[in-house]
């Protein structure tokens, strides 16, 4: 998958952090690490990737069963200039370069004119990011909610308006690097945890996935990122969770 953007730390991947311990099935200890980041405005703008935590140098293996994310929020961001909409069944959206295919969800908002409400509510019934497009051109779109299209004959299309993908997805992934904190990586994979996400969502005690062990080996530790698929990282996005580990002797 492709992120945009660069990535940024967190508190925590600035930190060296004692790690707590938790105790497997089997009676083995192994290491948790915590990561709690909320994004702040101006804490990286525009960035599709964001570095949670740091572990040690050395061998060590990661269980992703027994990781978890507890809280996941994710906010759209409303990008891109909407320059018409038509008073048609189905109506017809104009944004230049969309980039979008058939069945990526939506929110509009900042329409002006009747068929700004109309739109508005269109996207929040039942339950808000529920405008699915149907590309027709690079430039153009019709929209359609659970119900089926968009009947806007009658509306008027004034001016403005911008939209906001709600189908991104979130990978965790991990980094071993060869030295210091911005040294060569040596191993990595994104496929640790990924969720398509909705607007507002909240996992509570989510296991990262199924993945019982991986091993890693980095001569300056491993890093913990998180990387969204789809627009970057909106203000007040949090992420929180754990990731259990063990030195390998």
């Amino acid at each position: 998958m492709a992120f945009t953007g660069s990535p940024i730390s967190s508190p925590q991947h600035l930190l060296a952090h004692t790690p707590r311990q938790l105790t497997r099935s089997d009676g083995r200890r192994v290491n948790v690490t915590p990561f709690n980041h909320t994004h702040l405005v101006g804490a990286g703008d525009d960035v599709g990737e964001l570095n949670l935590c740091r572990l040690p140098a050395g061998k060590i293996t990661v269980y992703p069963s027994l990781s978890r994310i507890t809280t996941l929020v994710m906010n759209p961001v409303f990008v891109t200039a909407i320059t018409a909409a038509t008073a048609a069944d189905p109506c017809v959206v104009t944004v230049v370069a969309h980039g979008m295919s058939t069945g990526h969800t939506i929110l509009i908002a900042g329409v002006v004119g009747d068929m700004g409400t109309t739109l508005l509510n269109f996207g929040a019934t039942p339950a808000p990011g529920n405008i699915t497009i149907t590309k027709l051109t690079n430039d153009t779109f019709s929209v359609a909610n659970a119900a089926g299209d968009l009947d806007s004959q009658g509306l008027t299309y004034t001016s403005d308006g911008t939209y906001a993908r709600t189908d991104a997805t979130l990978s965790l992934g991990l980094r071993a690097y060869t030295s210091g904190p911005n040294g060569l990586v040596v191993a990595e994979d994104d496929d640790f945890f990924t969720a398509t996400l909705t607007p507002g969502l909240a996992a509570v005690d989510q296991a990262w996935s199924t993945v019982e062990a991986t091993q890693l080996n980095s001569e300056a530790g491993v890093v913990l990122f998180a990387a969204i698929e789809v627009g970057p990282i909106d203000v007040d996005n949090t992420v929180t969770g754990w990731v259990a580990w063990t030195f390998d002797n």
